[in-house]
């Protein structure tokens, strides 16, 4: 978790808490030793390599004490994280783990949902650092994040991930490309209707928004 990231998350939380009431945990993964060795040419080894990004543990710590931060290997922590941990209901994940393999193995987190739906709202905010780029980077759907997404779309039926389709219209968010939503379809309050009185209010000021004269 780059300490850009964490800074951002423990902010934006105050900013919550501040607004709304809620309390908002920051939860941080990564392996505290920098990237590992990539796994195959989908991990981009022409763009990351080994040891990238190494964390200083405690200066991030420092900085952020409110933050919990995990470390290890991505797919071994997170994998029983939800069973050990029991953590307030998951709505937020900001993915910066740049290979394919690494976005991958962070997708086991949402394996443990239909074990502990309690713990997982039943839609949540993703955010991608690593699809849009450079033209050196060249991020494509065949390697990095994208193709794990992919992969992962692919692969089984309780979680589907795609980009979001109502911040395409605002130009002027330059991470408009970058928000995703995971749809945990097999859990419990899925369906649970959340129009409220305010549905034909707010879907009017979409169809304004989005009209050719609007």
């Amino acid at each position: 978790m780059p300490a850009a990231t964490a800074s951002f998350m423990c902010d934006f939380a105050k900013e919550v808490r501040r607004a709304t009431g809620i309390t908002v945990d920051c939860i941080g993964f990564d392996s505290g030793q920098g990237m590992p060795e990539p796994k195959g040419k989908e991990d981009l080894p022409y763009w990351f390599k080994a040891e990238q990004y190494k964390m200083d543990v405690p200066a991030l710590q420092a900085r952020v004490p409110e933050a919990k931060l995990v470390l290890g290997e991505i797919g071994d922590t997170v994998a029983g994280f939800v069973e050990r941990e029991r953590p307030a209901p998951i709505g937020a994940i900001m993915n910066d783990v740049d290979y394919y393999s690494s976005t991958l193995a962070s997708f086991r987190l949402f394996d443990q949902a239909k074990g502990h739906p309690a713990s997982f709202l039943p839609r949540l905010f993703m955010y991608f650092d690593d699809i849009i780029g450079s033209e050196t980077e060249m991020y494509g759907p065949f390697n990095g994040q994208l193709a794990a997404i992919q992969t992962y779309n692919a692969s089984q039926d309780d979680c589907k991930i795609h980009l979001n389709q109502n911040l395409l219209p605002s130009t002027h968010l330059t991470f408009r490309y970058q928000i995703y939503y995971a749809h945990l379809l097999s859990h419990p309050d899925y369906s649970k209707y959340v129009g409220g009185t305010q549905q034909l209010d707010l879907e009017q000021a979409l169809r304004l928004r989005n009209s050719p004269s609007g």
